[in-house]
């Protein structure tokens, strides 16, 4: 595995026990990401983005199980770590800010009593360094009178205020990965333009990488270096953002970018992508695409297509990509 690489996961199967069956939720080949990177992780609803996620942070809980795989990070591999090591990486190497934040944060507490929680437990500061501290983090994020929001409730904060204060939270001890999932989704467009704004802004002053789980691909194009499309648990091309938007290889990441509003289309029908997302309980034999993909062979219904090289960091999922790279772009 190369030194370079800050995330590597291999082989990953997440699975769920419910009480009709098992759903196959994850099923990853193989996916990475070089430090410093900003790695954008797109898919419909339920394509296994957030419980990627909860694999790396070790929140796969309850009926959840990681059935297979290895997830590398900075060189350990995340599934072989013991308890108290896990809780030394969470939260202080590899922080996350969840989709919605004012379900996140923890109603009877201040925000005070959050941040300075965490700065205490991996920092080891007395209270009056984790204040500091604390009221140093809100200013990087911008919140307005830090010192005030400290004494304030989640409920006296605005849904734009309190994801800042989840970012402050994330970033207050300075991780070399940041899961981001879905941080625009519950905000207005004009607060979640801030946000993304703070996002980049934050690139240029810290050291890290950061994973964007969104299904928004204006987000991703405005932040991210590469792209990794999934669908239905597996990761199906692996792109550079402006190559992927140019000269998508997989034919779901053509259908996904074709169905994108653009410029100019106004009254025009958008494109869609024929039938509906396969249930992972029973998910289709080979390509889990093949049912709803116009392209479709008699090998992709019984053969696994494995994930291949197509140069620049650049990795596609499907049989056909030398047939159909003409065809469908």
């Amino acid at each position: 595995m190369s030194t370079d690489y800050i995330l590597n996961i291999r082989g990953l199967q997440v699975e769920f026990n419910t009480y009709i069956g098992t759903v196959k939720a994850v099923n990853i080949e193989e996916l990475n990401m070089t430090k410093g990177e900003f790695l954008g992780l797109v898919g419909e609803t339920g394509c296994g983005k957030t419980v990627t996620s909860m694999a790396i942070c070790g929140l796969i809980t309850g009926k959840g199980r990681i059935k297979a795989g290895e997830i590398y990070f900075d060189g350990k591999d995340l599934l072989k770590i013991t308890t108290e090591q896990a809780d030394q990486i969470r939260g202080k190497k590899i922080a996350m800010i969840f989709q919605d934040p004012t379900s996140s944060l923890n109603p009877v507490f201040t925000v005070g009593d959050m941040i300075t929680r965490i700065i205490r437990k991996h920092k080891k500061v007395n209270r009056k360094e984790a204040t500091r501290l604390a009221v140093e983090a809100f200013r990087r994020v911008n919140l307005p009178t830090p010192e005030q929001v400290l004494n304030q409730y989640p409920h006296q904060l605005s849904g734009g205020m309190c994801q800042r204060v989840m970012i402050a939270m994330a970033l207050s001890c300075d991780p070399k990965l940041l899961i981001a999932d879905e941080p625009t989704t519950a905000l207005d467009v004009t607060i979640a333009a801030q946000i993304l704004d703070l996002i980049k802004s934050i690139r240029k002053e810290m050291d890290l990488s950061l994973l964007l789980i969104t299904h928004n691909l204006g987000v991703v194009a405005q932040v991210c270096d590469r792209v990794a499309v999934m669908y239905a648990g597996n990761v199906v091309e692996v792109a550079p953002t402006s190559e992927i938007f140019k000269e998508p290889l997989h034919p779901y990441a053509h259908g996904l970018l074709k169905s994108v509003p653009k410029p100019g289309s106004k009254g025009k029908k958008l494109a869609m992508i024929e039938g509906m997302v396969p249930s992972l309980l029973n998910p289709p034999n080979g390509c889990r695409f093949h049912p709803r993909c116009p392209h479709a062979r008699e090998i992709c219904k019984t053969d696994v297509p494995p994930i291949n090289s197509y140069g620049n960091r650049r990795f596609a999922a499907c049989h056909l990509i030398p047939e159909l790279k003409k065809e469908i772009i």
